[in-house]
């Protein structure tokens, strides 16, 4: 029998601290979504959808067991922030705050489309989805954590999602690591990881307002 390899515990560990992150943050906003925006969470689905290309992409290239762990990671996520969304619609409102919050990303990511067809890349580019994953992730998350402040507190975000957000992150960038370097750093994991920098960046910054607010 095999040993199991670094990027078989990261999987495991992903889709162990990922299940319950999706199942708490589901159940948490059956009874408070104070800090929760529903622009937050189409972007956490576009992010996903953009990581799932680049994911489809890297494994058709340089298909390998950790290019499919990525694969079924990002479908798993796909469904729990399906299923976040539909309840927040429910539960939620729309402000026009989120209105200049979309119109904002849908600007910064036509001006990265085109900066990137200046260069003489597409949107079918690894880097330019790579970019636009990491508008849609990064910037909601910085304006999820002006809207703790403004609400004064995060009840709706579960204690799973801020602290499981960072492990689900790092191991999702540790697998990304692992394929980058057996693939010989294929530019659509390179993109990927662009994006989940950034995630694991700008949860931070919502984990410091979630505290201390």
């Amino acid at each position: 029998m095999k040993k199991p390899k670094i990027s078989d515990w990261l999987f495991v560990s992903q889709i162990a601290f990922g299940l319950p992150l999706i199942i708490a943050q589901a159940l948490k906003m059956f009874t408070s979504v104070q800090g929760m925006t529903i622009v937050l969470f189409i972007c956490f689905e576009v992010f996903v959808v953009f990581n799932l290309f680049l994911a489809h992409q890297a494994h058709k290239e340089v298909p390998s067991r950790t290019t499919k762990q990525t694969l079924i990671i990002y479908y798993v996520w796909l469904v729990g922030t399906s299923s976040h969304l539909l309840i927040l619609m429910y539960f939620g409102s729309w402000t026009s705050l989120d209105s200049w919050m979309i119109l904002t990303l849908l600007i910064l990511s036509a001006a990265g489309i085109i900066y990137q067809k200046i260069r003489g890349s597409g949107i079918k580019d690894p880097m330019t989805r790579g970019y636009l994953a990491l508008c849609a992730k990064t910037l909601p998350q910085i304006y999820l954590a002006y809207c703790i402040f403004r609400d004064g507190g995060g009840d709706g975000l579960s204690v799973w999602t801020v602290w499981c957000g960072h492990l689900t992150t790092f191991t999702r960038v540790g697998i990304l690591m692992v394929s980058g370097r057996k693939s010989g750093w294929n530019s659509n994991i390179v993109g990927s990881l662009v994006s989940e920098t950034g995630n694991s960046i700008s949860w931070w910054i919502v984990t410091f307002i979630w505290l201390f607010i």
